[in-house]
């Protein structure tokens, strides 16, 4: 299957549409292409390797070995199928499509009898690989990495302002209004070193490395002088995506918490696209990211994973509409244009 699914994409690319309608379909096939693909490829090295190797080599070490072996075969998919791209919608579906083909991979170690988990070595492998994959075709589009250094023109109270009210969300998990108010003791989430790291990097660090630079810097179309509309446009359709990524909790929480919680992300996205690109860079909001998942009241586990509650309604509309309100007035404030004028500059650099 891999090998079937590796020559379809490959005439895929030497195929040349004459039509809208053939366009689209070679694109929708190049998704797909992207997404099974790792899969049928992981799939039939571990059948391969079982078959040949069977138990003589520890299957840890065999699943290291397969690892780097995918990756190493995905480097001339990545090449022909995304680096190619120059649709700015194409271009974000791909990338997405193929950092999340990720997913499923290590759950096919299981056919060498590896097991896997959310903090096993092959796993951060995965992570780490694809990702090296993702910031490869990024550069090959022409974006840089995101910096470190804080644009020069940014006000330094707007920002304040701004990671003030982002930092309200830690009250989510209060429970009352009552605790906010009289009992404002904030604790630090409990666990060991690594559930600290899987929380960190596999979640915050994670999520912004998608919403904060695979799925925003693409937005900018640099061959144009800056347009303060793409600024806008960028802060909201990178913000509507982080919400909607909250959709595959359904499972856990159910509906009503889970649509509740794309509310939440919407707006916590918002405020954070903002500070990135007012900043020019996304580690604010991994900082803050990291703080909303590690420090909370009392209860500082998943609020949505426990239901909903009139509370939970009240502080994430209140919240969300701070978030909102903020990040607008900063958004059309003329005075401040500079400093996302600067961050589009970076792009282009």
């Amino acid at each position: 299957m891999a090998v079937v699914a590796g020559l379809l994409g490959f005439l895929l690319v030497l195929w040349q549409p004459r039509s809208k309608v053939n366009h689209f379909i070679q694109q929708f096939v190049r998704l797909v292409e992207l997404f099974i693909f790792p899969a049928s490829l992981t799939t039939g090295l571990c059948a391969l390797t079982r078959l040949l190797v069977g138990e003589l080599i520890p299957a840890n070490i065999l699943a290291y070995i397969i690892i780097l072996i995918l990756l190493i075969c995905l480097f001339p998919l990545i090449q022909l199928v995304i680096v190619p791209e120059s649709n700015t919608l194409f271009r974000m579906l791909f990338i997405f499509v193929f950092f999340a083909s990720r997913v499923p991979l290590s759950m096919r170690l299981y056919i060498i009898n590896y097991s896997s988990s959310s903090n096993s070595v092959a796993t951060w492998m995965l992570l780490i690989g694809f990702s090296m994959l993702c910031i490869y075709v990024m550069r090959e589009w022409g974006y840089p990495l995101p910096k470190f250094r804080i644009n020069t023109t940014v006000n330094y109270g707007w920002l304040l302002l701004l990671v003030v009210v982002a930092l309200l969300e830690l009250g989510l998990s209060a429970g009352s209004w009552h605790v906010i108010f009289t009992k404002f003791e904030l604790q630090v989430a409990s666990g060991s070193i690594g559930y600290i790291l899987a929380t960190v990097i596999g979640i915050c660090l994670k999520e912004e490395f998608i919403f904060r630079y695979l799925m925003l810097f693409p937005l900018f179309d640099r061959r144009k002088a800056f347009n303060h509309s793409q600024i806008i446009l960028g802060v909201l359709v990178s913000s509507l995506l982080f919400g909607l990524w909250h959709v595959q909790n359904i499972p856990y929480q159910g509906l009503a918490a889970t649509s509740l919680q794309v509310v939440s992300g919407f707006t916590a996205g918002v405020i954070w696209s903002t500070i990135c690109l007012y900043t020019g860079t996304i580690w604010i909001a991994v900082i803050l990211h990291c703080l909303l998942d590690l420090v909370g009241f009392p209860e500082v586990s998943s609020v949505y994973a426990q239901g909903v509650s009139p509370f939970l309604i009240q502080f994430t509309v209140v919240v969300g509409i701070l978030e909102i309100m903020v990040s607008t007035f900063l958004l059309v404030n003329r005075n401040q244009l500079g400093a996302f004028e600067e961050t589009v500059k970076y792009l282009d650099s």
